[in-house]
């Protein structure tokens, strides 16, 4: 065991593509399905399908009644620039799901990677812990854009830490095109540079310093953060830091396919639908929904159990901990707080937690008291005194990791199977004018009815901020409609407001508008099958 150990010591690029390979494989399990756990995966493989034929997509007339339609920009263009090679190999579908676990895969190596360069407390053993971790693996394993968003997170943190300018001007740039979180970045680097000032040394303070003021912690903390303040070198630093962050994610705003429409596009994207939210007005994706502290503790309980070992020692030790733990503390506390506001960001907290622990328990244990806790544990290892916690240790731990991938392998089976509304789209492709318009019952039936026919066009979709931005009064026409509240009117809506031809409804989940529309002798139905129904809107004889 110690002479494999001493090899792969030697090769740490054969550890690392081990440990793709494996992660690979562990993903690729998860991916074997039919199935879609997120609707909006069927849209992304569309729009990679699309670029592939038609090159950069710079009209958007699929969803009729929201602002994408004059304003539409791909805030995922990289992404679906990369998804091309992929739906290559073989069908969309396929590729999709190749590209999400060749991403994930690239994520964990890229996690380890940060971790071990750094030598941090344990690395593979957070690899570990963050492949157990169920609500965040379900995320990262979305075919969407969360498995490249997540690397550039990484990417954006190593840059950071090594101060790389150059690296942070391009990754900046880059990441505006791929993905539509990109403000995060200019948040990470605040952090890092906030932390920066939190870095002090107490054992150069001279008490003649405070010769008649006392020596108080209080006034010794800022008395020293106050000289960090004003440290010439320290601010010139951090202001290279910060004009190459901004300046790239300026670069990538201006510099893109869509501008300056794209403005609008993440003024909506950002204050509207990230920072504002209109979850309490409309109904929104289940992402955008608070987690419950009990939920996020049952679902996550190691990756909680660590973080909160780690700054229990971080309080302790406060005064010698260096600036990556700072940074990583205030990072984990900012996505921790977005995690209760809206589910989605677990996808940030987790990684950061577990960065945050295994750089603060490395400092534990570099400590006297740590390295003395290591010698007496060594002590009663060797006198088999403590195998037996050990053995129980590590059968929890597999316990957990077992549960997690059990659920991980149940949720990304759960959702919209891949022909969903197939034999619907294309019968309205073969029987109606391109270009008509579709009106639909739900706003995520959207990526569906699009990747399967896109000669038609539709309602809403994607987000519902969008319609309701583009005129709140159709979109509460077209909510009372489908969940069949609005009676008075129906056809005039939906063939003058909506300028509709033809109707599909999900009759499973809209029974009560499916009823409407047959009880109304201005709708036809002209298909039919176990999932959907499509009414053909007739022509008034006056």
């Amino acid at each position: 065991m110690s002479e494999l150990r001493i090899f792969l010591k030697k090769q740490p690029v054969l550890v690392y593509f081990i440990l793709f390979f494996i992660v690979f494989l562990f993903f690729l399990v998860l991916h074997a399905n039919s199935v879609f756990p997120d609707p909006d995966s069927f849209y992304h493989a569309k729009m990679a399908e699309l670029m592939r034929q038609e090159g950069v997509i710079y009209d958007f007339p699929y969803l009729q009644f929201t602002t994408l339609k004059e304003e539409f920009t791909d805030h995922h263009f990289l992404y679906h620039l990369l998804l091309i090679p992929f739906i290559s190999l073989s069908d969309a579908i396929s590729g999709i799901k190749l590209a999400t676990v060749f991403f994930a895969a690239i994520f964990i190596v890229t996690f380890y990677y940060l971790l071990n360069k750094n030598k941090y407390y344990r690395p593979l053993f957070f690899v570990l812990v963050i492949l157990a971790t169920n609500p965040f693996i379900f995320r990262l394993n979305l075919a969407k854009a969360q498995g490249l968003a997540l690397i550039f997170f990484l990417l954006g943190i190593i840059f950071l830490t090594e101060r790389k300018t150059t690296h942070l001007f391009f990754f900046s740039f880059l990441y505006v095109w791929t993905y539509g979180g990109w403000p995060i970045i200019f948040i990470l680097t605040l952090a890092f540079i906030a932390s920066s000032y939190l870095v002090l040394d107490f054992g150069l303070v001279k008490k003649s310093a405070f010769k008649g003021r006392g020596s108080g912690w209080k006034k010794k903390f800022l008395f020293l953060l106050t000289d960090r303040i004003f440290d010439k070198k320290l601010q010139r630093q951090n202001l290279k830091l910060f004009l190459s962050v901004g300046s790239g994610l300026v670069a990538g705003i201006v510099i893109n396919p869509y501008f300056p429409q794209n403005l609008f596009f993440y003024w909506q994207q950002i204050i509207h639908i990230a920072v504002i939210n209109y979850r309490d007005i409309i109904a929104v994706g289940g992402e955008w929904y608070s987690y419950d502290f009990k939920e996020l503790a049952v679902s996550a309980f190691l990756v909680l159990f660590l973080f909160f070992a780690a700054l229990i020692n971080f309080l302790v030790q406060v005064k010698k901990q260096n600036q990556n733990t700072w940074f990583f503390l205030a990072v984990t506390v900012f996505f921790l707080i977005l995690t209760l506001k809206s589910r989605r960001n677990v996808e940030y907290f987790i990684p950061s937690s577990l960065l945050f622990s295994s750089a603060s328990l490395k400092n534990f244990f570099d400590s006297p008291v740590g390295k003395n806790m290591v010698v007496q544990f060594g002590k009663l290892a060797r006198n088999g005194i403590i195998i037996a916690e050990c053995a129980i240790a590590a059968a929890l731990l597999l316990i957990i990791a077992g549960r997690g991938f059990y659920y991980e392998f149940l949720e990304l089976r759960n959702g919209f199977r891949i022909d969903r509304f197939e034999k619907a789209a294309l019968w309205l492709k073969e029987n109606s004018a391109p270009g008509s318009v579709v009106f639909h019952s739900d706003w995520d039936d959207f990526p569906l009815l699009f990747f399967h026919n896109s000669e038609n066009n539709y309602i809403v979709g994607l987000d519902p901020t969008f319609m309701y931005n583009y005129n709140n009064d159709l979109y509460w026409k077209w909510h009372n409609i489908t969940i069949g509240e609005d009676l008075n009117g129906l056809y005039e809506s939906i063939k003058n407001d909506f300028k509709s031809s033809y109707v599909l409804v999900d009759y499973n989940s809209n029974s009560g508008f499916d009823s409407n529309l047959m009880n109304n002798f201005y709708f036809d139905v002209v298909y039919s099958d176990s999932e959907a129904k499509i009414y053909k809107v007739l022509k008034d004889s006056n």
